[in-house]
């Protein structure tokens, strides 16, 4: 007790390294067997000791310590913890299954489970019938603009309908809206009705007898004119929260039927996109989606409400003549910032390309920062990066440029129509029609009028960039998906595979990417004036050539030349219509005839067959760039083949849903990429369902246990961006970690080995072996180490592929022999 004393007196026990023991005891589990008590007191005491030692180390209490009963009250209290951790340990381990069997291998007898409760809680069924509800609307016959309005409504209608708080939400945001817009109306009409009840003459000579005000509701109507705009402002601000969670809704809605899209598309498609594109739309399309409803809602239908109320007071308040005034005046601010607007659109293009070209050469530099210290190129970088930033601030000024301008012309606009109003008020007053106070109101009125008009620009381009992104995100949304089926029950029992007279040739790329319908510009993407400004110029161009400039046939004697019929105009119209759905630029028709053919015949493989049976091992062997690996896309589906048939357990995979046939092969590529998350989240990518216990079991038939353990952290320690953190071996380890935990029936090797040292090699086959036992595994590389062990062998020879054993293709085909003979033990 007395060094029990000393431990508390001379210092308190520090929490962390308390914390310490508990976490080493908490990732030891597996290797603790609760039923054995007698293990776990050893357990105990060793860490006990570790914990008093370390302790009084540092307080030179190391004899008392040393002398310290076993029973003491420092003991019992870790003991009585340490015992129910382990209980809690027990009645986790005992709650994943009761078979010890089970525990001991727990991805020998089963995979994971389909994700039932997951499929219903997602609504997949409700996703993939909007999907396809989607691409009917789209194989319409309606124009292009009206199936993205088609879309958009039937999307917002669809999520609209079934939500009864969303429609209640958007009821009062729009009485909101309404209340706000007739209070701040009113407002220059109380204040004119103030001014009225003033006593000028009072105010200008104060030494008149009388009152000030010649009226008692004076100060009441004040009163009313600072309540109306409180109430204007307030009303406002309720509107813009209950609309706010609408169109984030709304947003987030959509961006879940947007994701879900993604991973049910082919993967051709994706492959075919560029670095980041999809993401690039997919967050351009979520936030105009949001854009535009804000837009639409809190500016565009507040100004048009806005604008009739003014226009009805000036009406019949004021007098006709001020309205008129103002509505041609309002129809000249539009015409006009709609030319400019789409002017800039064309300036601000070139901006945020020089802003593009800048990012990315900042990017590019980072990324390779590497290689830049190497060859010393930190000059080179600069000087590129202050070329593209010099250009970047020419059109930067190019922009404010044309802002100006623009906010100039506005300007004018809106002041020459408050004259003329002014000027018209003016005249009535004269002639005692109106009091002295509707110049004020007027004056008032198309104040309130002018804020809203000055965002005109910025609204309408908005807008226009808004939908053009959205027509990005739709071009996705109708494309047609593959559905995984998770509700399926179906499972692959066996490795048995048949290839049937397979031929395959990849899919035409898309040449246009949906980024470039958009670079913050729109429409006009090289260059060329807006359509609005090219009609003006064509017809000022008109009407001065016929104005102006008499034709020269006039002067010459010479006859005119007739007028085109209608006839030939149709005639080359229809030729021209021929000719561009051909695309004649680079038909086929001027080239020669061998090169027309072969990209009509640019088959990877034609009419491939093979019988392979459960449990055999294929090696796949052949120069780079024959179809090794496509070979095994087509087996995933990540490639329709263009005919034969496919059959796995004498089913044919076209009959098979996604979902069963992915999970019953797995894949261990060159290159394993890893997720930024923790150790122990990317080995459960495997299979979510699978307890700790089977994780580790897993890791350690990989041969991965004993590196975990040796990390700080060590399964919750961060594996970096596509796993910068551990080696290729700790990746590759990782990966066969989650094919032990997936239990699939059929094992893919790509090129496992080939960045691989000895050592790690050695380990990496030792795990593999664990893992291909009893289960088709095909074997992908480019080495001719072990093809002697191999069941058969399927090797590709230029446009040729030969199937057969190792002995069988070193005597009945020469192309093989002279391959391995060449290349025997050596990389390609």
């Amino acid at each position: 007790m007395q060094s029990y004393k000393c431990f508390r007196k001379n210092a308190r026990l520090p929490q962390h390294f308390f914390r310490q023991h508990v976490s080493t005891l908490s990732q030891k589990k597996h290797l603790i067997n609760c039923e054995d008590e007698k293990r776990t007191r050893k357990i105990e005491e060793r860490l006990y000791a570790t914990l008093v030692a370390s302790h009084h180390s540092n307080h030179n209490c190391q004899k008392k310590a040393q002398n310290e009963p076993i029973t003491s009250p420092l003991k019992r209290i870790t003991s009585s913890y340490f015992l129910r951790k382990i209980k809690k340990i027990k009645k986790a381990q005992n709650s994943t299954g009761t078979e010890s069997d089970k525990e001991s291998t727990p991805f020998v007898h089963g995979g994971r489970e389909a994700p039932h409760e997951e499929y219903e809680k997602l609504k997949i069924k409700e996703l993939e019938k909007i999907l396809h509800n989607l691409e009917k609307i789209n194989e319409s016959k309606s124009g292009k603009i009206n199936i993205n309005i088609k879309i958009l409504v039937y999307v917002f209608k669809n999520f609209i309908c079934k939500n009864k708080e969303l429609k209640i939400k958007i009821f009062f945001s729009f009485i909101f809206l309404l209340c706000s817009k007739i209070s701040i109306i009113y407002t220059p009409i109380l204040l004119s009705s103030f001014i009225e009840n003033v006593n000028l003459e009072k105010s200008l000579n104060p030494q008149l007898g009388g009152p000030l005000l010649s009226s008692n509701s004076s100060v009441p109507i004040l009163l009313a004119y600072v309540l109306s705009r409180v109430l204007s402002s307030s009303l406002n601000e309720l509107r813009n929260s209950v609309f706010n969670t609408i169109s984030q809704r709304i947003s987030t809605y959509v961006s879940k039927l947007f994701f879900y899209k993604i991973h049910n598309l082919n993967l051709s498609y994706i492959l075919s996109k560029k670095n980041g594109e999809l993401s690039f739309i997919f967050n351009r399309g979520c936030k105009s989606i949001t854009n535009l409803l804000n837009v639409l809602v809190f500016q565009i239908i507040p100004i048009i409400i806005e604008f009739v109320l003014y226009l009805y007071i000036l009406t019949y308040k004021i007098h006709y003549s001020v309205s008129l005034v103002t509505c041609l005046n309002m129809l000249l601010y539009i015409v006009f910032t709609t030319l400019v607007t789409k002017r800039r659109t064309i300036i601000r293009k070139f901006m945020n390309k020089s802003e593009q070209n800048t990012f990315n050469i900042f990017l590019d530099s980072i990324q390779n920062v590497e290689q830049v210290k190497y060859y010393t190129n930190e000059m080179h970088e600069l000087k590129k990066f202050i070329k593209e930033q010099k250009k970047y601030e020419r059109e930067a000024i190019n922009v404010q440029k044309s802002l100006s301008f623009l906010n100039f012309g506005q300007q004018i606009i809106l002041n020459f129509n408050l004259f003329l109003c002014l000027y018209l008020t003016y005249i009535n007053i004269a002639k005692d029609v109106f009091p002295f106070s509707y110049l004020i109101l007027v004056n008032t009125l198309l104040f309130q009028l002018a804020m809203p008009l000055n965002m005109f620009g910025t609204i309408y381009r908005e807008t226009k960039l808004s939908l053009v992104d959205i027509e990005c995100m739709i071009k996705i949304l109708v494309k047609k998906i593959q559905s995984l089926d998770y509700s399926s029950k179906v499972e692959i029992q066996t490795g048995n595979i048949k290839f049937e007279n397979v031929s395959f040739r990849y899919p035409l790329m898309e040449e246009k990417s949906e980024t470039e319908l958009r670079t913050n510009g729109g429409a006009n993407q090289d260059g060329v004036p807006p359509r609005g400004i090219a009609k003006l110029f064509r017809f000022l161009k008109t009407m001065k050539e016929k104005l102006f400039c008499p034709p020269k046939w006039l002067h010459s004697g010479e006859t005119p030349i007739p007028p085109m019929s209608d006839k030939i105009k149709n005639n080359l119209k229809s030729a021209l219509k021929e000719n561009v759905q051909k695309g004649s630029p680079t038909s086929t028709a001027s080239q020669p005839k061998g090169e027309a053919n072969q990209k009509e015949n640019n088959y990877i493989f034609q009419n491939f067959t093979c019988n392979i049976e459960n449990g055999e091992k294929v090696a796949i062997i052949g120069k780079s760039g024959l179809g090794k690996s496509t070979l095994i896309k087509l087996l995933l589906k990540f490639y329709e083949i263009n005919s034969g048939n496919i059959y796995i357990d004498n089913k044919n995979i076209e009959n098979i849903n996604l979902y069963t046939l992915r999970k019953s092969i797995s894949v261990v590529p060159q290159d394993t990429i890893l997720f930024n998350n923790t150790i122990s989240y990317n080995i459960k990518y495997g299979n979510f369902q699978c307890t700790d216990k089977q994780m580790i079991d897993a890791c350690v038939q990989s041969e991965l246990h004993e590196k975990i353990l040796q990390m700080d952290k060590q399964y919750d320690t961060l594996v970096g961006e596509r796993g910068t953190k551990l080696s290729i071996g700790e990746k590759q380890r990782i990966c066969i970690a989650r094919c032990f935990l997936k239990n699939s029936k059929i094992i893919v090797l790509d090129e496992h080995a080939s960045n691989l040292d000895n050592e790690n090699k050695k380990c990496i086959e030792k795990a593999l072996h664990k893992l291909c036992l009893g289960k088709t595994t095909f074997v992908i590389t480019h080495v001719m180490e072990n093809l002697q062990t191999m069941d058969k062998i399927i090797f590709f020879s230029g446009n040729n592929i030969f199937v057969g054993s190792h002995g069988e293709l070193m005597v009945g085909n020469s192309s093989y022999r002279e391959f391995f003979n060449s290349k025997n033990n050596q990389p390609l």
